[in-house]
């Protein structure tokens, strides 16, 4: 027996995949907290006959910073590589080919970008969310001068790579700053 994905990203569910999902259109179409997500993605597995925890499912919610997307394409693949109970190795395993797929575009982001931003996004992945003028983390990441630091954050978030609310710097792409921490750039 055949089991279909209930599952669609990167295009709009349209006929099978949206009937009767009005309620969750709504639900989707806000920015759902981790609270909201588990029972949802629990759910779409039971539909299918296959079982996620509610901590595996908070694993992928951690992961993609609960982004709808993200949230939803994870949990695609990981339905995809799971057989009737997902294993945290199957978690694993998603979150690499999730990181695969979007390799090319993040490298050509970071090809784009120039030294100080780099170091810039390096610190951030590495923790560093406020503070970045500090003179241990201008030395440490190579940042130049408190000047420069003002110049690169204003040039990243222009670019659209990173937000700033407040003081706290943070990425606008919880897989991009995901695929930075695994990166040796």
């Amino acid at each position: 027996m055949i089991i279909e994905n209930p599952f669609v990203f990167g295009r709009a569910a349209e006929g099978a995949y949206f009937t009767d999902r009005i309620e969750d259109a709504k639900r989707l179409s806000a920015n759902l907290t981790q609270e909201e997500w588990v029972p949802f993605v629990c759910d779409k597995f039971r539909e299918t006959g296959k079982t996620i925890s509610k901590e595996q499912v908070a694993k992928i919610c951690e992961l993609t910073e609960n982004l709808s997307s993200y949230v939803q394409h994870l949990a695609w693949i990981v339905w995809y590589k799971s057989d009737k109970v997902v294993r945290n190795k199957d978690i694993d395993d998603a979150v690499n080919d999730l990181l695969e797929q979007n390799k090319a575009f993040f490298q050509r982001e970071v090809e784009q970008l120039s030294e100080f931003q780099l170091n810039f996004l390096k610190a951030l992945a590495n923790g560093v969310s406020n503070g970045f003028s500090r003179k241990e983390i201008i030395k440490k990441y190579r940042l130049e001068s408190s000047a420069n630091v003002q110049s690169v954050k204003k040039s990243l978030l222009k670019k659209g790579i990173i937000d700033i609310d407040e003081q706290t710097v943070t990425f606008d792409d919880s897989i991009f700053k995901l695929w930075m921490q695994r990166q040796r750039v």
